[in-house]
């Protein structure tokens, strides 16, 4: 999976963020394929990082929200500076998508 990253001015991302939330968009969606897809796979079987599915971890939001922000092992700190909106909305995501199996 080949990724590319721009870089804006925060304010530019926040008005992003905003028109992504009044459209219906899908934030915690969109990060996690950006983010957690290209280690754990787009649907959390797992590639270079592991399965997600039934990991504990996923069930806790807060050891969740440690984890990205802070890493762990192999896993870098890839939520480190995002927003609330951002950790909930990535959180969210994936309890409904992979917590219980998805």
């Amino acid at each position: 999976m080949v990724a590319s990253v721009r870089a804006v001015p925060e304010s530019d991302f926040e008005t992003w963020v905003s028109r992504q939330l009044k459209a219906g968009g899908d934030l915690g969606k969109q990060t996690y394929e950006g983010a957690c897809g290209p280690c754990h796979g787009l649907t959390g079987k797992g590639l270079i990082g592991p399965p997600l599915e039934g990991n504990a971890t996923l069930a806790q939001a807060r050891r969740l929200i440690q984890l990205l922000e802070n890493g762990r092992n192999a896993m870098p700190p890839v939520g480190r500076g995002w927003d609330e909106r951002q950790l909930n909305a990535l959180v969210a995501y994936v309890q409904e998508e992979f917590a219980s199996g998805g």
